[in-house]
């Protein structure tokens, strides 16, 4: 018989609660005054440039994450089947499956899925399913899709690598500027990276 073992919770796992229970209830704000109050919302992979997003006053919501609460909330397995059933193999992450079975079946969901976003945004540094995961988002929603691909870099990065990449943000706040009418601000930008920088900080010393 496994020993059932107790863990004593971390102090600051109820402030996390908080701050996660007012990140979905803001997500789900826009779903009814996103639109009413010109205010966008982005579905984004984890690796996503979500500091160039707040810049044009985005929202971004992250699927993956959404894939794990489906998990602990023990409806995945049917949120899965309900995407395989349209053919998605059963091969595929299962946080896609279960995703996708939360667009089509909303009604098996929690939260009742998540809020329909404006445009979509996916970066190929986390995992090879995001690209199509979310070009097949792009085709249910009908929604514009935003790509950065970042070259795999077992080293140093090269100038080729920054080029590249630099390109296609550079195209990403043409594309953002057009969806939205807000002009880019690198002022703001720069205010946004400084938080994200003192927040990557207190991450690694905690880590």
């Amino acid at each position: 018989m496994t020993e059932k073992r107790s863990y004593r919770k971390l102090e600051s796992t109820k402030e996390l609660q908080r701050v996660m229970t007012r990140y979905y209830g803001l997500s789900n704000y826009f779903r009814y005054w996103g639109k009413p109050l010109g205010r966008k919302l982005a579905w984004v992979t984890s690796g996503a440039p979500v500091e160039l997003l707040r810049v044009f006053n985005i929202h971004p919501v992250y699927p993956e994450q959404y894939g794990a609460i489906c998990g602990s909330r023990k409806v995945s397995g049917e949120l899965c089947q309900v995407a395989e059933a349209q053919g998605y193999n059963q091969d595929l992450c299962s946080y896609a499956r279960a995703h996708i079975g939360s667009i089509l079946r909303p009604d098996l969901a929690p939260m009742k899925g998540l809020p329909k976003p404006d445009l979509l945004v996916a970066c190929t540094n986390i995992c090879g399913t995001v690209l199509k995961w979310y070009e097949a988002l792009a085709r249910i929603l009908e929604v514009p899709l935003i790509v950065i691909d970042t070259p795999y870099l077992p080293g140093e990065v090269t100038p080729q690598a920054k080029a590249y990449v630099l390109r296609q943000l550079e195209a990403a706040v043409e594309e953002l500027e057009r969806l939205t009418g807000v002009s880019f601000s690198e002022k703001k930008l720069d205010a946004i990276a400084d938080k994200s920088r003192q927040v990557t900080t207190i991450w690694r010393e905690i880590k």
